[in-house]
């Protein structure tokens, strides 16, 4: 079996999630990546265990970024009787 490279580099979301907790004094443990899928991180608090993935959100130039609505505030739905 083939080692993985050990030196992983972190990404903006993760950087922010273990800044999050370590400045609310909140213990953590990033979970070691190999061939199955695990969550990221494991987080104690209150003698529990929980678990965590991470996700990183990229721009999107196709993400419309103005609201849509499907009926304007203010109005009320229109029936075939008003």
């Amino acid at each position: 079996m083939a080692q993985e490279n050990m030196a992983v580099t972190k990404t903006a979301s993760e950087m922010l999630f273990e800044r999050f907790l370590s400045t609310n004094n909140i213990a953590f443990q990033p979970i070691a990546t190999g061939l199955q899928k695990t969550p990221d991180y494991v987080v104690r608090v209150g003698g529990v265990e929980l678990f965590f993935e991470v996700k990183e959100f990229a721009e999107d130039s196709n993400f419309v970024t103005e609201a849509l609505h499907s009926r304007r505030v203010g109005q009320g739905f229109l029936t075939s009787a008003q």
